[in-house]
């Protein structure tokens, strides 16, 4: 049996922002990846709502690097991707948690890369009082992602389904 493991996003300054659960289905010093069931809850506490969300995820959290990556799963292959900017998270016993840093990067199957965000970036920067070095920081990590999804580097390759693949236990539905 796989272990369920909670995510705790949080915006600058330690505000809860989101929440939701996954299994744990493979960690090691770079990264955690989870799986993420259909039609599991997704607290946005920003937004005082919760919302079911239909799909099936790999979710791989980097440990070392200002990002993390949702891969929408359908029908076995991933169709569309959700990338935060964020600081490298933590994994406590039963928990990975983050600092969100506005941006994001979206891929749809057959679409370009499109950063998104810009103005939530923006906006907070303002509302949760970023300091200089983090707003340097996150557009530091921002040019880092994309260089890493141009030069195909883990979880943005070809190959992600079958490393991810050869550690899960069930096949992706």
């Amino acid at each position: 049996m796989s272990k369920l493991m909670t995510v705790y996003a949080y915006k600058h300054t330690d505000i809860l922002h989101c929440e939701w659960k996954g299994e744990l289905i493979c960690q090691n010093d770079e990264y955690v990846v989870l799986r993420c069931q259909p039609n599991r809850p997704f607290i946005h506490h920003t937004k005082g709502k919760t919302f079911l969300m239909s799909h099936e995820s790999l979710e791989v959290f980097s440990l070392k690097d200002g990002f993390n990556a949702a891969l929408t799963v359908e029908d076995g292959e991933i169709t569309a991707y959700y990338v935060n900017v964020a600081q490298p998270c933590v994994v406590n016993e039963n928990a990975i948690s983050y600092v969100d840093l506005d941006f994001d990067m979206v891929k749809r199957k057959g679409k370009e890369w499109k950063v998104v965000d810009e103005d939530e970036f923006l906006e907070n920067q303002l509302t949760y009082h970023y300091p200089p070095d983090l707003i340097e920081y996150a557009m530091n990590e921002l040019d880092a992602l994309k260089t890493r999804i141009e030069t195909n580097q883990f979880p943005f390759h070809s190959t992600i389904e079958q490393d991810i693949l050869c550690v899960m236990e069930e096949p992706l539905t």
